[in-house]
């Protein structure tokens, strides 16, 4: 499971074009590389919210992705601790994996504004459910454009400078046995980090089994064709039916 910071914060430029469209290509390239296995998007600012349920279509993936947008959102803030527990909820709910084959990709500045992130990651962690974390930003840091083009000031008149919190970062990780990595554009940080991850879920034997994996990708590919043969083969055995009976 994604956790999808859309603070406004993630409108920042000290990483070009944008903190928020740098992530977005890094989760497109992480799409590129996988095979069958299942991604769903939390957005969080000021409380979270499901964006795209788990699912291995990546086209559908890519939609609810492209809309991730911080000036949709109403209420703003940065509830690490929300996005945390309602992927750890949806998480557990999943029958498709064993329970320990699960984990949360947390991509934020890290500026928690709530700090109850901390008490969230160790809960996650006691479920058996690591969050690994992508930094994003810089810790020179960067203003933040507002709708209006200008940049966020404070009640002084002072510029809101937003900075990368990676020390809070690498600490969430480390309270779940999760990765930090920081996001480097061009650098694919996080299909790098999304391989460690799935190697330490293999050395611990965790990993689904080959024969699982292909089965769950032919169920969830081809169900739709499934459905329409049968259809196709009740219809042409009542047509028989049909024709016995009026000769």
């Amino acid at each position: 499971m994604i956790l999808f910071d859309l603070s406004t914060s993630m409108l920042a430029t000290d990483q070009q074009p944008s903190r928020l469209e740098v992530a977005q290509r890094e989760v497109i390239e992480l799409l590129k590389s996988l095979e069958g296995d299942r991604i769903g998007i939390i957005g969080f600012a000021g409380s979270a919210f499901v964006q795209c349920p788990m699912t291995s279509d990546y086209e559908m993936i890519r939609l609810f992705l492209s809309q991730l947008d911080p000036h949709q959102v109403s209420w703003q803030g940065t509830a690490i601790a929300d996005a945390i527990l309602l992927g750890q909820k949806h998480l557990l709910r999943e029958q498709q994996k064993a329970r320990n084959d699960k984990m949360m990709i947390l991509i934020t500045d890290g500026e928690d504004q709530q700090g109850e992130a901390a008490q969230a990651a160790l809960q996650a962690q006691r479920a058996g459910i690591p969050v690994h974390i992508l930094g994003v930003g810089t810790e020179q840091g960067s203003p933040i454009p507002g709708k209006d083009g200008k940049f966020k000031k404070n009640h002084q008149g002072e510029l809101i400078l937003s900075r990368l919190n990676r020390t809070h970062l690498q600490e969430l990780a480390q309270t779940t046995h999760g990765i930090f990595e920081q996001l480097r554009p061009g650098a694919g940080a996080l299909t790098q980090l999304y391989k460690v991850a799935i190697n330490q879920l293999t050395q611990n034997d965790i990993e689904d089994s080959p024969f699982e994996r292909s089965h769950r990708i032919w169920y969830e590919r081809f169900r739709p064709l499934v459905i329409a043969a049968l259809l196709l083969l009740i219809f042409e055995s009542l047509l028989q039916r049909f024709k016995r009976y009026e000769a």
